[in-house]
């Protein structure tokens, strides 16, 4: 009976009772997860002409651009609906015309710094430098189909364009805003509209005329015929875009 009792003492070997686990507060509670949000379906015709024939990154361009929109929570009125978009259309006169002059801008340093010995030293070096610089300089011109991009909605007008830092600009004017519009053609038989806004410059003659270039356009009637009916009629008037 003592030895029992020694034993007893000792905490680690005394019997202790495990307390019957409840099953209701054991019970495996199922886990309320929450439904998906829904899908949102941007308001972009995939079905038009003119969104079939744009390059795949200029199309994210211009999704990206109406999706930023609407997150900012600015279509409070009625939502944004594209109804046009297109790029600049370069002929292939414009870009032999283009390479041509550049072919011309890289042999000229060669025959003056060393043909002639003027730097014979650091003449085919600067060459070098010089070239690295001409491509910044003309691969944005004949690049500008695959980068730029245009396009009008039931709020705005807009372009954006891919730098080659691969960073995007975007300039953009309501269309409400509008108070000039300007028409014109270029040599190419390309057509151009500049959009302007000078609503900040009445408040203050020191702030910029807010203003969207559409530039070299090779279907211009459908671009006009999408303004005449989103611009104030004043300002389709005096651009003459219904003509």
């Amino acid at each position: 009976n003592q030895e029992q009792k020694q034993w007893q003492k000792v905490p680690c070997l005394k019997k202790t009772r495990r307390p019957v686990a409840n099953t209701v507060m054991h019970r495996k509670i199922p886990i309320q997860r929450k439904p998906p949000p829904p899908t949102r379906i941007l308001p972009i015709p995939t079905d038009e002409e003119f969104w079939t024939e744009l390059p795949d990154i200029l199309q994210a361009q211009v999704t990206v651009a109406i999706e930023t929109r609407a997150r900012k929570g600015k279509n409070k009125v009625a939502p944004e609906l594209l109804l046009w978009a297109g790029t600049p259309y370069l002929r292939t006169s414009s870009i032999i015309f283009l390479f041509a002059i550049w072919v011309v801008v890289l042999l000229i340093p060669v025959f003056l710094l060393v043909e002639t010995g003027v730097a014979d030293e650091v003449g085919g070096w600067i060459s070098l430098l010089w070239a690295v610089i001409s491509v910044f300089i003309f691969v944005p011109q004949i690049s500008r189909s695959s980068r730029e991009v245009y396009a009008i909605t039931t709020c705005r007008a807009f372009s954006s364009c891919r730098t080659m830092w691969c960073s995007i600009t975007t300039d953009q004017v309501e269309l409400t805003d509008v108070t000039a519009a300007n028409l014109r053609f270029n040599r190419d038989l390309t057509g151009t509209i500049d959009l302007e806004s000078s609503l900040l410059r009445q408040r203050d003659p020191f702030a910029p005329i807010n203003r969207v270039r559409i530039d070299r356009l090779r279907d211009v009637k459908d671009v006009c015929r999408v303004l005449s009916r989103t611009l104030p009629k004043e300002v389709v008037a005096s651009a003459n875009l219904g003509a």
